[in-house]
């Protein structure tokens, strides 16, 4: 496969206005956090391991080719943002989990995950449509390939913005001698994909211009909500991980294996 070059990358640097100061960030009232021009890095082997080309197989000049010309032509179609608002946990358990403002999730595996955890951060991040409105054209005249490796650089910047937010957070947490958990969003892990709209209200979503579906579908596509627990470092890191009893062993989000 081919090594990753200067000439193989989307980055798009920040602004200056991103991140914020975490010294600046102790509010656990949900107010919402903007942060704007979030950096987002993607490479070949991102787009190849979203478009799932087997890493045994070199994939084809063709291929490559096209997804070179993808990531130079349409740098300027992504623009991450995102947003996030901490809470307090008020309630765990071991079944649901409760955050300031009444927020009631049904969700065991956030129970599990944020056991000892005293504060949530939730999280939503963006790149626009301007990309996905592009692949969709490229598709509609008949250019398959492009389209198709185009939409997957627009998931994969989104997966590159959650990883930069998900960043700050860290730092966010450490100014409060806190560690935070993995990231966990409605639709995964057993997480029935209806609390999606629990999610929205915890935070103001429209800061970064993202909406809800009555099905519970993001708007822009190409966005990633999310949850961190927030708690002491020794007791977030022993906290266990929901894949540990899980038995979906083909499931392509499993961070780690089935405890027997």
């Amino acid at each position: 496969m081919a090594s990753n070059t200067a000439s193989d990358k989307l980055s798009a640097p920040c602004s200056g206005n991103c991140p914020v100061d975490p010294a600046e960030v102790t509010s656990d009232n949900g107010m919402t956090i903007l942060l704007d021009n979030i950096s987002v890095t993607v490479t070949r082997d991102d787009i190849l391991e979203r478009i799932e080309h087997s890493p045994e197989r070199r994939p084809s000049e063709r291929v490559l080719s096209h997804i070179d010309s993808c990531l130079s032509r349409y740098q300027g179609l992504i623009s991450a943002r995102g947003a996030y608002a901490v809470r307090t946990i008020e309630g765990n358990d071991g079944r649901s989990l409760t955050l300031s403002g009444g927020i009631h999730f049904d969700a065991w595996n956030l129970a599990l995950a944020f056991r000892g955890c005293t504060n949530a951060a939730v999280f939503i991040v963006t790149i626009g449509d301007a990309i996905e409105q592009e692949a969709s054209r490229l598709m509609n005249q008949g250019h398959g390939i492009q389209g198709y490796i185009l939409d997957a650089i627009g998931s994969c910047a989104a997966e590159s913005a959650a990883d930069g937010l998900q960043a700050e957070l860290e730092k966010v947490a450490g100014n409060r001698n806190q560690a935070i958990t993995l990231r966990y969003s409605p639709g995964y892990c057993g997480w029935d994909i209806v609390e999606q709209k629990l999610l929205f209200q915890a935070i103001d979503a429209s800061r970064v211009g993202v909406s809800l579906t009555d099905s519970c579908l993001m708007l822009p596509r190409k966005s990633i909500s999310a949850i961190v627990g927030m708690g002491e470092p020794g007791v977030v890191a022993e906290a266990p991980c929901p894949c540990e009893q899980c038995d979906n062993d083909s499931c392509p989000a499993r961070r780690m294996p089935r405890r027997e």
